[in-house]
């Protein structure tokens, strides 16, 4: 395979993967899976006065208020864009109808993420971490 064909099969491999990252989270908050809700996130992720890494991360998700603050939640990812920069790093935007029912009443919201990707160099493609 030449040099040039390996590179765009790179890409391609890595824009796959990165795109996968919002139906992950979304599977994982709705089935509520926090062990593979945190692995989408690289290791030393900050989570602000929650601490730092993937454990706190899973704490401040299994807290009062963020999943257990609804009964069910179905998150629909309705479009996105990914822009590699380079081989390290991507941008791009998400956009996601996020229902979420309490036990009083249902609430519909509709969020738009920005996030940056960063592709972790000790993971293979699929195992991209958000940043």
């Amino acid at each position: 395979m030449s040099y040039g064909l390996e590179l765009r099969l790179e890409r391609v491999e890595a824009q796959l993967a990165i795109q996968q990252l919002p139906a992950r989270y979304a599977v994982a908050v709705d089935s509520r899976n926090l062990d593979d809700l945190v692995a989408l996130f690289a290791v030393d992720v900050d989570c602000g006065r929650w601490g730092q890494g993937r454990d706190a991360l899973k704490r401040y998700y299994a807290s009062q208020h963020v999943l257990t603050g609804f009964y069910r939640s179905v998150h629909l990812i309705c479009g996105q864009t990914v822009d590699l920069v380079d081989a390290d790093h991507a941008s791009g935007t998400v956009y996601c109808r996020a229902g979420h029912e309490a036990a009083v009443r249902g609430q519909i919201r509709i969020a738009q993420n920005a996030e940056s990707k960063r592709q972790a160099k000790d993971r293979d493609p699929v195992g991209c971490a958000l940043q």
